[in-house]
């Protein structure tokens, strides 16, 4: 399940708020159902009380039946997060009612900080602690399931000396371990994304992930380690994030 992190954009009430709608309107959507048997309250209520106000006989959000909660409920062994970026969430008046859409729906403004790091492309902000705010976000809202970071990942344009993706991976898994040993939270599994470049979405071939370069003007795609597969390497090697461990 992917999500960023809701960074709240005061320490006012209404952007706690907002910060809260934004995580349950995207990570809750999915992972409320299969833990409590449910969509998360804010979005069932928000969703009847708009639908209602645009005319709507029912409810645009479908609504699970009693059979179909008890069948869904409890139904995970772990709770999966794919965690890229995060950003501030702020309240805002309430959308237009004639809008419909799922963005009217949440009615929060999101925006990053100018001094958060950029990747390729811009828009693509670097924040390593909101991975470990995620996390213990899950363990307190879903009494503390055993986790796994199922991607993870840094993007830029190619080249192998990748010394970028190597400080990324390093701040993300620092923050995971400080939330896994102060905090308690069930972190059991890492997967960095991705091992090699391959197709990514909307952005194609443009924007390398991999730890192996592929090069697709060779017929056979070559595959090449960058910088980034041997720290990792060394990560899975040693158990330790920095070159030496005490």
């Amino acid at each position: 399940m992917d999500t960023a992190w809701f960074e709240p954009a005061s320490d006012s009430d209404q952007d706690k708020e907002a910060a809260e709608r934004g995580l349950q309107f995207m990570y809750g959507w999915f992972a409320n159902p299969i833990v409590n048997g449910n969509y998360p309250q804010v979005m069932i209520d928000r969703i009847d009380e708009r639908s209602a106000a645009q005319g709507y006989a029912v409810s645009r959000l479908p609504k699970f039946t009693d059979e179909e909660i008890e069948y869904i409920k409890g139904t995970h062994d772990f709770v999966a997060v794919n965690y890229y970026s995060g950003t501030y969430a702020q309240w805002i008046e309430e959308a237009d009612i004639n809008d419909v859409s799922y963005n009217s729906d949440l009615n929060i403004l999101v925006f990053p900080d100018d001094d958060w790091e950029d990747t390729e492309p811009p828009w693509f902000k670097i924040v390593p602690w909101g991975l470990g705010k995620t996390v213990n976000w899950i363990r307190k809202t879903y009494n503390n399931p055993e986790i796994f970071i199922t991607e993870n990942g840094y993007p830029d344009v190619g080249g192998l000396q990748d010394d970028k993706r190597i400080h990324f991976y390093k701040e993300h898994m620092s923050s995971l371990l400080e939330a896994i040993l102060d905090d308690g939270v069930n972190v059991t599994r890492y997967t960095a994304w991705s091992l090699m470049d391959n197709f990514e979405w909307g952005l194609g071939y443009s924007k390398k992930y991999g730890m192996y370069s592929v090069d697709f003007e060779d017929p056979d795609r070559p595959r090449t380690p960058k910088a980034s597969a041997a720290y990792y390497n060394q990560v899975i090697t040693t158990r330790c994030l920095v070159d030496v461990c005490e």
